[in-house]
């Protein structure tokens, strides 16, 4: 078992309160810069991305232009067969995480990571729905907070925990509010995620690329026995669907897990766009071309006649509503 991670955070009340070096990967990590090839390239949320850590230079530094870099561990990038074991749950940023989404845990350093972009559409952000006098001042509280923290090693993550918790009472807690991209409006996070796919997918050790028909072979593993529903990926309630997914293509995969979940990915553009035509494509045909061998059935079928895991599917995260594909002729909105 390796810990990937160059570092680890300590958080205290969600803020990070100290940064602690880990054993590096015995393989090392590989830089990959997937420059106009990115979905982040030319990409309106430049320069004002925000990442793991509340130093936004750090991420905004990686991808700007044609340069999109992500630092990825040499375990993984080495290897010979690849192999995901991702739980099927649901994602406050991406709606659902499986296969696709599972990558963050490749990298070397999350902060080079885009999460969202911060603003509302309207600005060109994905941070929030719509812009409010609340949402503001929360923006400009968070902008000190952050700089207070960086620039006062001692005392500002102190005062910054306790800005946050003040912000909470008066403004609402995250599992009950959207806010931080936490919506499915964010037109961000996904973009890295398939990134970070095709550099699995199609990067090598020392930085080049293999071309177009030469994935890295790959297996997934889904375990959907007891799934996770609701306010996930890191609350999310207990599903017990029972599923466990096998096959050799993320982008299938996810498709066959999202119709499992009861979801609607053309709602979902994690799984969505892991179809579109790209020089590097992540699957090679459309997702109504899958076919699925279902032990429920005792026979194959196409992706339309997977039925969910469990009655009316999953509940999506309170910012996805509108998710589920038994909610499609209902009403849809954000909270």
């Amino acid at each position: 078992m390796l810990d990937l991670r160059r570092q680890v955070y300590i958080c205290k009340e969600d803020v990070i309160v100290a940064r602690v070096e880990n054993p590096p990967d015995p393989r090392g990590y590989v830089g990959v810069n997937l420059g106009k090839e990115s979905l982040l390239c030319g990409f309106r949320g430049e320069g004002r991305y925000y990442g793991a850590d509340y130093d936004a230079g750090v991420v905004n530094s990686h991808h700007h232009g044609e340069t999109q870099e992500y630092l990825l561990a040499g375990t993984a990038m080495k290897c010979d067969l690849f192999i995901n074991v991702p739980k099927m749950k649901t994602h406050k940023k991406t709606g659902m995480t499986c296969c696709l989404k599972n990558l963050v845990g490749i990298n070397g350093d999350k902060d080079w990571l885009p999460h969202h972009t911060e603003g509302t559409p309207e600005s060109g952000g994905d941070e929030f729905p719509r812009e409010s006098f609340s949402h503001l001042v929360e923006r400009i509280l968070k902008r000190l907070g952050r700089n207070m923290a960086l620039k006062l090693p001692g005392a500002g993550p102190w005062l910054f925990r306790k800005a946050r918790n003040a912000g909470k009472t008066v403004l609402g807690d995250s599992e009950s509010v959207v806010r931080n991209g936490n919506w499915e409006g964010n037109d961000t996070c996904w973009r890295m995620a398939l990134d970070l796919n095709r550099a699995l997918l199609y990067g090598n050790a020392d930085g080049s690329w293999r071309g177009a028909g030469e994935r890295k072979p790959y297996l997934a593993i889904v375990d959907g026995i007891i799934g996770g529903e609701g306010n996930g990926p890191l609350c999310p309630d207990p599903a017990a669907s029972g599923a466990l997914v096998c096959g050799t293509n993320p982008a299938a995969v996810d498709a066959v897990v999202a119709a499992l979940m009861g979801f609607d990915i053309a709602r979902i553009p994690l799984v969505r766009n892991a179809f579109s035509p790209h020089p590097h494509p992540i699957h090679d045909c459309g997702a109504g071309d899958i076919r699925v061998e279902d032990s429920r059935l005792g026979d194959t079928t196409g992706l339309a006649g997977v039925r969910p895991a469990v009655e009316n599917g999953f509940k999506p995260h309170f910012g996805w509503q509108g998710l589920r594909a038994a909610d499609s002729g209902k009403a849809r909105g954000v909270c």
